[in-house]
C-alpha cells in the first residue's frame, strides 16, 4: 500500500489536492498513467474535475559584437603608415517562447455539481504526441551571452465551477 504524504504547498481551505503520475520522466510517444489524489474536508460545488498538460520552450540570450570599418589612409601607398579603423559597437537581446503541447481533458463529470468530503482517487492515462522534445534547462552565467533555455512540460489539475474561484494544483 502506497502512503501519500500531502504537499501543504497544494492545501487549500476546502482541502488538498495532488497529482502523482506513474513515473518522474517520460519519453515522446509514452503513454502517462497517473492518479490525482483529493481530501476534501467540506463538499466542493463544481460540475467537474479537469486536467491541462501544457509544454513550453523559452531561451534568451543577448550578443554583443564590434564591427570594423577601415578608415581610408592618407597615403595608400605609404606601408608605413597604420591602418585605422572606425568601430561600431552593437547589442541585441533574442527571446522566443513557443508552445508544444496545450491540451485539456475532462477527469470526472460530478455528479449533482457536488464533490462530498472524504478522500478521492481519480485515475488518468493519456499518450504524449510522438514529437515532443524532451525536458531541459540551461543556463551559463559565466557565458557573455547569459544563454538561458528551458523546455518545461506540467499537468494542471482544476475543479470547473460557474462562479466560484478554482480549486487547483500542478
Amino acid at each position: 500500500m502506497q502512503v501519500l504524504t500531502w504537499d501543504p504547498r497544494w492545501a487549500y481551505p476546502e482541502g488538498n489536492m495532488q497529482v502523482q503520475t506513474e513515473y518522474p520522466y517520460y519519453e515522446p510517444g509514452q503513454v502517462v498513467n497517473g492518479k490525482v489524489f483529493i481530501l476534501l474536508t467540506g463538499p466542493v460545488m463544481a460540475e467537474s474535475l479537469e486536467m491541462e498538460i501544457k509544454g513550453k520552450e523559452k531561451c534568451k540570450f543577448k550578443r554583443e559584437w564590434t564591427e570594423r570599418t577601415p578608415i581610408e589612409k592618407n597615403d595608400p601607398n605609404d606601408p608605413n603608415e597604420p591602418q585605422h579603423y572606425h568601430c561600431k559597437e552593437h547589442k541585441e537581446k533574442y527571446k522566443c517562447k513557443n508552445c508544444f503541447i496545450n491540451q485539456e481533458m475532462e477527469l470526472l463529470r460530478i455528479e449533482g455539481a457536488c464533490m462530498p468530503p472524504g478522500s478521492h482517487c481519480i485515475g488518468f492515462t493519456f499518450q504524449l504526441p510522438e514529437n515532443l522534445a524532451s525536458s531541459f534547462i540551461y543556463k551559463n552565467e559565466h557565458d557573455p551571452a547569459k544563454p538561458n533555455a528551458k523546455c518545461k512540460y506540467h499537468l494542471k489539475v482544476t475543479f470547473k465551477a460557474s462562479g466560484i474561484k478554482k480549486l487547483k494544483t500542478k
